[in-house]
């Protein structure tokens, strides 16, 4: 997948120059709410961020980008190193940023 750079504000890393970003993008991750609370979210987003950190740099994705499905979970992306981009629709995580929660041995 790619992104348009345009519409990130800040710092992000730029790629080749070019107007796009590659990226690895989240899709669909969701707990039911009788399970809500009990760090199953966070346990399987953690997973996600550990396989980016560990195969980003090696197959040229920079970011980890994802479509927060409301208002009330951007806090949790938040408190996991996601910044918001595109007026907030849009969140990203650098790949430095997961290397840095797992680092490679």
């Amino acid at each position: 997948m790619t992104e348009e750079i345009k519409k990130l504000k800040g710092s992000y890393h730029q790629f080749g120059g070019a107007d796009r970003f590659p990226c690895l993008q989240l899709v669909w991750l969701g707990v039911h709410r009788q399970l809500q609370g009990q760090g199953i979210g966070t346990l399987m987003v953690a997973r996600a961020i550990k396989i980016f950190a560990e195969v980003g740099s090696k197959i040229g994705l920079p970011h980890l980008v994802l479509v927060p499905i409301s208002e009330d979970v951007k806090p949790f992306y938040l408190s996991l190193g996601f910044r918001e981009y595109d007026n907030g629709d849009r969140m990203f995580l650098p790949l430095q940023s997961a290397i840095e929660v797992f680092p490679q041995s």
